[in-house]
């Protein structure tokens, strides 16, 4: 495997704009902790140079084996990482200001390349990155050579008892008790960081099933009632297509209703014509002759000729189905004659047109013969 690590790219001249200097330092707050919290810590078994071995995980102390054994882990199922010797390893050690993790990285890259005692192809190098109380960002490398690593994993052979090559499934890590291993780049450490991702995208996407539920579970009430509020209105769509005809139906009943009463009322006011003229036919005494009539609902105007005015009026006034008998103007007798013209206007009730003369026939059509020939009679009287 190649350990030629490239030099990193020039930094550009151009000053970030303030929403990428802003997303940088919300990467650097937030990103980092968000994915520590959602990376599951994993179990490495890690082999000291004493000959010891423990199990590993982040955050945790090392807890050591009590009887290594070997034949346990003949397999490269398990994360295995090797503890380098101290006497083999060259540190470093840098103080950066606050920046992102992959900015650290280049910088550690840089100074591993320029500081390396070894060749370009037998250079491995790794780093970790401290925050600091005081705002700085403290970054720890590690220099090693391929080729003694290489050898130190052969010597190891029967103790990790794994597929060869060794270097494609074992970490090797620069231990410190004190502190978080260092991980040299370019041997198995991207096994385990595969691992974690799909544990991360696993634990992800179950959080966002859980969440998904819950959302499922908060709006099912308003989703039914909006599927309920639905139907309701295709139900009254659907009566609506279905009742329209009945509706076209009864507008047209409706229509035929008022032009009936339109008509019975219409009726109904010839019918009171010929009665008014009956009523007011018995009401006249026979030396009375009309000359106009007129008739407006319940009001009544009368004009003719008559011996005594102010006695007509009495008579009128205390006929039954009548009532407010006066008289608009005065009455004048012509020269000549011995009878006075008259003005009179007076008002039915209902009461009028149920009064039958005595004597004659309670029947419409007789009432009816009588108001019609009186009248023409006492008109052409003299």
């Amino acid at each position: 495997m190649s350990a030629t690590l490239p030099l990193p790219e020039p930094a550009r001249s151009e000053t970030p704009s303030l929403w990428v200097r802003l997303a940088s330092l919300v990467s650097r707050r937030y990103r980092a902790p968000l994915l520590d919290g959602l990376t599951p810590p994993l179990p490495v078994r890690l082999l000291l140079a004493d000959g010891s071995e423990g199990t590993w995980r982040q955050d945790e102390p090392l807890q050591p084996h009590a009887s290594p054994k070997p034949a346990a882990y003949g397999t490269a199922t398990r994360l295995t990482a090797i503890a380098y010797p101290e006497d083999r390893l060259l540190r470093r050690q840098l103080t950066l200001p606050d920046m992102a993790e992959t900015e650290a990285a280049q910088a550690a890259e840089l100074d591993a390349v320029t500081s390396s005692p070894f060749r370009s192809d037998d250079l491995v190098w790794g780093h970790r990155c401290v925050r600091l109380p005081t705002g700085t960002l403290q970054v720890d490398i590690v220099l090693a050579s391929r080729k003694q690593v290489l050898q130190y994993l052969d010597q190891l052979e029967v103790r990790l008892a794994g597929p060869k090559p060794l270097e494609t499934w074992v970490e090797v890590w620069a231990w410190a008790e004190s502190a978080a291993p260092v991980v040299i780049r370019g041997f198995g450490e991207g096994r385990r960081i595969r691992r974690q991702a799909r544990q991360r995208g696993l634990l992800c996407g179950l959080l966002f099933l859980l969440w998904g539920l819950l959302m499922g579970i908060a709006i099912t009430p308003t989703a039914q009632l909006r599927l309920q509020a639905i139907k309701a209105v295709a139900a009254f769509d659907n009566l609506h297509q279905k009742t329209s005809t009945l509706v076209h139906k009864r507008e047209s009943l409706s229509k035929t209703a008022d032009q009936l009463a339109v008509m019975d009322e219409i009726l109904s006011e010839r019918v009171r014509t010929v009665e008014t003229l009956g009523l007011l036919t018995r009401a006249l005494p026979d030396d009375t002759s009309l000359l106009t009539l007129q008739i407006q609902g319940s009001k009544v105007r009368l004009t003719g000729q008559t011996s005594n005015t102010a006695d007509l009026m009495q008579k009128l006034g205390g006929y039954p189905g009548i009532r407010d008998v006066k008289a608009p103007s005065a009455a004048t007798r012509p020269l000549g004659t011995n009878k006075e013209s008259f003005s009179i206007e007076l008002e039915l009730v209902p009461e009028a047109f149920r009064v039958a003369e005595p004597g004659l026939p309670a029947s419409a059509a007789t009432a009816a013969g009588a108001s019609t020939s009186s009248p023409q009679h006492k008109a052409t009287s003299p």
